[in-house]
């Protein structure tokens, strides 16, 4: 898999995250809205994956649309592809980075503000569990990232400590 997000990480790396993309059962998962199947998530996830620099942010529209179209849903899916998303946002070697994190700022979002019933009942304890990664990518060496990430931010005190050590580097 030469060329992909993956390259010069070792190839049980690779395999650990495509297997655990199919050990997920997206079938029994719901979406945003419906439109699509659940597996479309896992399909964009592993598009996004394979091309690594070669993706895009365009390669996240399926994910927006199926897991935060805006209608104040946050479904099961969105708790699943949650590791995943944050695993890919956080490798410099993939492409759709900035789209990857857009996506979990409006997942993030929709969670503070919709009701709850309409929140995914397993959401909280999965962002509790992966909010540290998330916030991890306010540091991050691309500009770009830091600034789609700043609603991830938990502690303003992590961003002024970037600014100060970019403002005096």
């Amino acid at each position: 898999m030469a060329g992909t997000a993956f390259e010069g990480r070792d190839a049980s790396d690779r395999a650990e995250l495509l297997r655990a993309l199919d050990a997920v059962p997206w079938e029994r998962l719901g979406l945003a809205r419906e439109q699509g199947t659940p597996e479309d998530v896992s399909r964009a996830l592993r598009r996004i994956a394979r091309q690594g620099p070669d993706s895009a942010e365009d390669d996240c529209s399926p994910l927006f649309g199926h897991l935060a179209p805006g209608n104040g849903r946050l479904p099961s899916a969105a708790t699943a592809a949650l590791p995943f998303v944050l695993r890919l946002a956080a490798d410099p070697g993939v492409g759709a980075r900035v789209g990857l994190v857009a996506l979990l700022a409006a997942l993030v979002g929709t969670a503070a503000t919709a009701e709850a019933q309409l929140v995914d009942a397993g959401w909280p304890a999965a962002w509790a569990r992966h909010r540290a990664a998330a916030q991890a990518l306010l540091a991050d060496p691309d500009p770009e990232v830091r600034y789609v990430a700043l609603p991830l931010a938990a502690d303003p005190g992590h961003l002024l400590e970037r600014w100060r050590a970019e403002e005096n580097g």
